[in-house]
């Protein structure tokens, strides 16, 4: 079996024009520090290798005279690319960064981090996209509303609501039956007159008949009373099939 472990003079060897080397370390910390010695000794005895790309993560080195500095030699490197470098990086230019940063479609910082509150991060990410939360199974004709986990905080979530259950509607032409699942639903107290408005507005326009369904007995509560004070159908605990269509 070939052995793998070779000399500093051997590493550094195997180094030609216009290589790319990966930097490793953070710092001071996980440098490989002789073999950045060893590539520069031969640098400055043969002038060979040139033109290097060097590719790292963290800022290797102390600004100074440790970690990738000690490349800091004019031809040797040419490129760096990293996401991170100490402002007194080295690379042989009066002791300065001699490559100018890339930067391409910068993204403004998210706002929310700088606040006391929380993100909300979760939902973000494991919220579905309300677009997705409306669909029309043709074999069935029935519109599927699936606001299942879905949080309402505003009016503006209201008319988003409208917006894309109306576009929805509109497409198929005709008044359908729908199927709405409002499991772990949730609404702000002070919109769900609105919300009851809107919800009989699309229904007086667009609906043959409805079925709501929840398995919570405080939304059934809650929104049901919203929705019987315009004369809509109470909330449904369960569907009775996987497309029951109780009439309003």
């Amino acid at each position: 079996m070939k052995n793998k472990i070779v000399s500093i003079e051997e590493a550094v060897s195997l180094v030609r024009d216009d290589d790319t080397l990966c930097f490793s370390g953070f710092g001071t910390n996980g440098v490989p520090e002789q073999l950045a010695v060893g590539l520069a000794q031969r640098f400055l005895q043969t002038a060979a290798p040139r033109n290097l790309t060097l590719l790292f993560g963290g800022g290797p080195g102390d600004g100074a005279t440790r970690g990738m500095n000690l490349l800091a030699h004019e031809n040797l490197i040419k490129r760096a690319i990293g996401g991170h470098a100490w402002r007194r990086h080295r690379t042989g230019r009066s002791g300065q960064i001699a490559f100018r940063p890339i930067i391409r479609n910068p993204v403004e910082m998210d706002r929310r981090i700088f606040l006391t509150e929380p993100m909300g991060l979760k939902d973000m990410l494991l919220s579905i996209k309300l677009v997705d939360r409306v669909t029309f199974d043709r074999q069935q004709q029935t519109l599927l509303l699936n606001f299942e986990g879905l949080k309402l905080r505003n009016l503006q979530d209201v008319d988003s609501v409208r917006s894309c259950v109306e576009a929805a509607c509109r497409s198929g032409g005709e008044k359908v039956p729908v199927i709405v699942n409002y499991d772990s639903f949730e609404i702000e107290e002070d919109i769900l007159d609105q919300y009851a408005a809107m919800v009989q507005y699309l229904t007086e326009r667009y609906y043959t008949h409805v079925s709501r369904y929840t398995t919570s007995a405080f939304l059934r509560m809650k929104l049901g009373e919203a929705l019987n004070e315009r004369g809509l159908a109470l909330i449904f605990s369960r569907p009775e099939t996987k497309h029951s269509t109780p009439r309003d």
